[in-house]
């Protein structure tokens, strides 16, 4: 399928959330996840990964997604990425050569890290909410709107991560940056406990369409996307779920922000997020 041949016929898409997608062309509908690219990175790759002939620098994804694929809309996690002033400026030069915007920041402490959003121990929810914080201050630095950050499997108890999440979302107000969630472990699981902390917290979500459970996909999805706050994870796996009857529930939401590519999990990455770009503009 040749994708240029959507570009006359889109229509024109409406303002959702922190991110804008007000264009005919369907490429500005999507964007492409660094993770997908894991193994093309050093610092990344799998034991027995596939190996690139050149390893890939996060300095030069930006212009890497749009020379290869036309995609001028990148997320990208924060083991990429460093606090540093001099590296902050470096990077939003390279995105502004590559005509790009950095959508979205996907916060990956430490596990631990993770699992203290949401815990009792005060001392290390305390610190937890303070690494996140500095992630909120990166993406203020750097012009990106959303931080999605990582709540680990959820607690029996939500009231710890629903005022972690409070705090955030206070904190990236003043700093204009929203603060999202994944569906991830328990909470992909039974995504509703994820739905309540951000009905009670004003969080927002980043939907992934692979993180949930197969039996509670399509209803998860169909839940959760009201709360996205621009970005929608985007995975194609046939022999797991129905690419096209999860598009359609996020059709039917009316949803119109951005499609983020989640691949390269085996073999070319290359290969592998033009295959999803492909599969997903059948159904755009």
């Amino acid at each position: 399928m040749n994708r240029r041949q959507f570009l006359a016929t889109a229509a024109a898409l409406s303002k959702v959330g922190p991110l804008a997608a007000q264009t005919a062309n369907p490429l500005d509908r999507i964007a492409v996840l660094s993770w997908s690219f894991r193994d093309a990175f050093a610092n990344t790759r799998a034991k027995n990964g596939w190996v690139p002939d050149t390893d890939l620098d996060i300095m030069d994804y930006p212009a890497m997604i749009a020379d290869r694929y036309d995609i001028h809309a990148v997320e990208i996690q924060t083991m990429y990425l460093k606090q540093d002033p001099a590296f902050i400026k470096d990077l939003r030069g390279r995105l502004d050569e590559a005509k790009s915007k950095l959508v979205s920041i996907a916060a990956e402490p430490p596990d631990a890290v993770n699992a203290a959003l949401g815990g009792d121990d005060e001392a290390a929810r305390a610190n937890a909410v303070a690494v996140n914080k500095k992630w909120i201050d990166f993406c203020s630095e750097i012009g990106c709107p959303v931080l999605m950050i990582n709540q680990g499997n959820l607690h029996d108890n939500l009231a710890p991560l629903t005022d972690s999440a409070k705090q955030l979302v206070e904190y990236g107000k003043g700093k204009k940056v929203t603060i999202t969630a994944e569906p991830r472990g328990t909470s992909g699981r039974q995504p509703e406990k994820l739905i309540q902390v951000m009905k009670d917290s004003g969080m927002k979500a980043t939907p992934d369409m692979g993180n949930f459970a197969d039996d509670v996909r399509e209803r998860g999805l169909r839940e959760m996307i009201p709360f996205a706050a621009g970005t929608c994870h985007t995975r194609y796996n046939p022999a797991r779920f129905d690419l096209a009857k999860l598009m359609q529930i996020t059709k039917d939401a009316k949803y119109k922000g951005l499609y983020t590519i989640e691949a390269g999990f085996n073999g070319d990455p290359y290969v592998q997020v033009q295959t999803v770009l492909d599969n997903i503009l059948k159904y755009l």
